[in-house]
């Protein structure tokens, strides 16, 4: 039986192909291996995961960083680096009062509104200036305009400069040149009418004894 080849020897074995092609060109049968597909889907959480974790750790060092920033930059203000913004009363207040000295060195006084002289504007000592304790300025004065319980200044006269609801309340006048002039009126009231200015009296009596 020599010279006579085997059948078997002749077939050539067939390649190997890949069972899972899924990804390279599609499916090949379905022929797919069952542990590789689990550790395929098992891996993809994990990737999410991870990424999520960077997010947020970055997310975490940003807010850090912006926190520490503001810190540095305010904590010279205010221990918890806040800052409020307030308004400067003071020199609201100086204005003010630097106004008054001007209406004290044109001679303003201030009469009721029966046209009686209830003393100057003025913080001098003479025994008609509204500023001496003891002359026009005097709580015990009748027309005094700081008598509470007087035609001036009490809080229920309609002629009063301490009535929010007066409607005659006391003038303030310069008289120049011959010529007499209206600043305003000496009221707590927002409302009266005038074509000047509305003065308050606590201002004024403020700004006479801050002598």
């Amino acid at each position: 039986m020599t010279g006579v080849r085997s059948r078997r020897s002749l077939v050539r074995p067939r390649p190997l192909m890949p069972r899972d092609t899924a990804g390279k060109g599609g499916d090949t049968g379905g022929h797919r291996h069952p542990g590789r597909e689990l550790r395929h889907v098992q891996a993809t959480p994990d990737q999410s995961e991870a990424k999520e974790s960077t997010v947020t750790t970055c997310g975490r060092r940003l807010v850090i960083w912006l926190w520490l920033v503001a810190v540095a930059v305010l904590g010279s203000a205010h221990p918890l680096g806040v800052q409020v913004s307030v308004p400067n009363v003071e020199s609201a207040q100086q204005a003010v009062f630097d106004g008054l000295d001007k209406l004290d060195r044109l001679g303003a006084y201030v009469v009721g509104e029966d046209g009686e002289r209830l003393g100057r504007l003025s913080r001098g000592s003479g025994s008609d200036c509204l500023g001496n304790e003891f002359g026009a300025g005097s709580e015990h004065r009748s027309n005094s305009p700081f008598n509470p319980f007087g035609k001036y200044g009490s809080p229920f006269r309609s002629t009063s400069a301490f009535n929010d609801m007066a409607s005659d309340p006391p003038k303030i006048l310069v008289e120049k040149d011959g010529d007499v002039y209206t600043v305003g009126l000496l009221t707590t009231n927002r409302l009266a009418r005038t074509r000047g200015q509305r003065i308050n009296p606590y201002i004024v009596r403020a700004w006479l004894k801050a002598k």
